[in-house]
């Protein structure tokens, strides 16, 4: 079912789905699930199918699950698509109770969410969740030969088979393989940076995106983006989650909402409207979020002057105000904001200098410490995913800061 869940609720997202804590508004999910629509049973350890489930069992062991205390690291979390449509779940165990074989499994449950690699979506970002948490070392997954849509599944998200037990299982009269599956890390990583190519331009339309928005309103907005771009390039290439190309063409087009600078393109919430609209336009969903967001780092609308100062319109406050109460920051959107802070027309320089060179020109407001702040915690992400400071791989910060 769909309902307003709490924003206390653990959720992370990939493109069109998220994982969260379970609820109790899943419970009723979950009865129909055991009773009605029962077609993934045929499907999931098909062995162990219960034909008569006895719902008040059902209920108190599910409301004991919704109630009970979440760990720190999850092990289960419910599949959800961007709609908040609950449709199935992941979850993990230990192969024959073996503390070393730490094993996932994925169920769509709601059979007409599949096919539209939403499973996909959310395996690999359970994954992408385990192993950044540092939980396990080693990931495995488990099915029967004839599950063939699990073994697609595990394939693409980079599993291979270790084990294979010939004519194990007994599947409706038929005789099949038991099979068990082992994350290669390297496969993996290499497929989660592809996923995340989704919904933005090549790097080859990005720069013709960009000439012509610097025909059109020619400035140093256009230097400053590819700084920008090529800050965004070089932390993504220290961290293993990120596609480097993805973030280098974000970068690249973050502001080219500046093309209509002629009209409302000059002003912070205008360059993020107009940008947000035109790259929705193309089909950039991705790109359109980051013209949103990357001018918004503590994920306050008070982070736009015109907010604060009430020089917008009613129209373009309702239209801020709701994108923000409902997205999500992903990495993509906090290293766009950092390497925005990070760039000027010249090159890269002390995320400092940018800040009070932006805030000479646009002012300061009551907010202007809490934003400072946010971009410093940014800083502070990525250093500690890269294991090093953040100006070790950026050249001429000393020289372009200091004008040497």
């Amino acid at each position: 079912m769909e309902s307003e869940i709490s924003e206390d609720v653990f959720k992370i997202y990939n493109q069109d789905i998220f994982l969260r804590d379970m609820c109790m508004e899943d419970v009723d999910d979950y009865i129909v699930w055991n009773t009605n629509e029962i077609e993934w049973q045929d499907w999931d350890a098909p062995w162990e199918k219960e034909e008569n489930s006895n719902i008040e069992e059902l209920k108190d062991r599910l409301f004991e699950k919704s109630n009970a205390e979440t760990p720190i690291i999850r092990r289960r979390l419910e599949i959800c698509n961007i709609n908040g449509k609950h449709i199935g779940w992941v979850s993990s165990y230990f192969i024959d109770g073996d503390k070393s074989k730490f094993a996932i499994g994925i169920d769509i449950a709601n059979n007409k969410f599949r096919g539209k690699k939403l499973g996909e979506l959310a395996f690999s970002l359970f994954i992408s969740y385990l192993l950044k948490s540092e939980y396990v070392s080693d990931i495995y997954t488990q099915t029967w030969s004839g599950n063939y849509r699990m073994i697609g599944l595990a394939k693409k998200c980079g599993f291979e088979v270790v084990s294979r037990e010939i004519n194990f299982r007994k599947v409706r009269g038929n005789m099949y393989d038991d099979l068990t599956f082992k994350l290669n890390k390297e496969l993996f990583w290499n497929r989660f940076k592809q996923l995340r190519k989704k919904d933005v331009p090549t790097l080859q339309e990005a720069r013709v995106l960009l000439e012509e928005a610097e025909k059109i309103f020619p400035g140093r907005w256009v230097q400053h983006s590819l700084w920008t771009a090529q800050a965004a390039k070089l932390i993504s290439e220290n961290c293993e989650e990120l596609n480097s190309e993805v973030a280098y063409v974000l970068g690249m087009l973050h502001d080219i909402g500046r093309r209509n600078g002629l009209t409302n393109g000059l002003t912070t919430i205008g360059h993020m409207l107009v940008g947000y609209n035109y790259s929705k336009k193309l089909g950039y969903d991705l790109l359109a979020k980051i013209c949103m967001t990357h001018s918004c780092p503590s994920k306050s609308i008070n982070d736009i002057e015109e907010v604060v100062n009430k020089s917008c319109n009613n129209e373009d406050y309702k239209i801020v105000k709701d994108f923000f109460s409902k997205v999500e920051y992903d990495d993509y959107d906090k290293l766009i904001q950092l390497c925005d802070a990070l760039a000027l027309p010249n090159g890269f320089t002390l995320m400092e200098k940018r800040l009070v060179d932006v805030a000479l020109r646009h002012g300061v407001n009551e907010y202007i410490v809490t934003k400072w702040k946010a971009f410093m915690e940014l800083k502070n992400y990525f250093e500690k995913k890269m294991g090093k400071s953040i100006y070790s791989v950026l050249p001429n910060v000393i020289e372009n800061t200091f004008e040497l």
